[in-house]
């Protein structure tokens, strides 16, 4: 999992070996709270690879995913384009300088 949303990081993700939370996926039909989980890692991932611009890889990753299981900001940024969430990310770095956190991590 990613330790932060603002981590400052040295390599892609792209250049990483990425997590295959598919072989999960079965135990998830039985426990809706671990797709939950899935679904929320596989949001933190495809978002990573959005901003990098890896467009192949985010959408492989954006389709396995339950939209029900994320909230709208979340929904948001992974269905806008990628010009729009850069934008999006660039006005929160500003805002953090500014002393004003915001994150779409949590379910509010």
């Amino acid at each position: 999992t990613m330790q932060s949303e603002n981590q400052i990081t040295t390599s892609r993700i792209s250049d990483k070996t990425l997590p295959d939370y598919s072989k999960y996926e079965d135990l998830a039909l039985k426990n809706p709270d671990l797709k939950k989980y899935l679904d929320f890692e596989r949001y933190v991932l495809a978002k990573h690879l959005k901003l990098e611009g890896n467009k192949e890889k985010s959408k492989a990753i954006i389709k396995q995913i339950d939209m029900k299981n994320l909230n709208f900001k979340q929904q948001f940024l992974l269905l806008f384009p990628t010009t729009t969430v850069k934008l999006i990310s660039n006005f929160k770095k500003f805002l953090v300088k500014k002393g004003i956190k915001l994150s779409t991590y949590s379910n509010k």
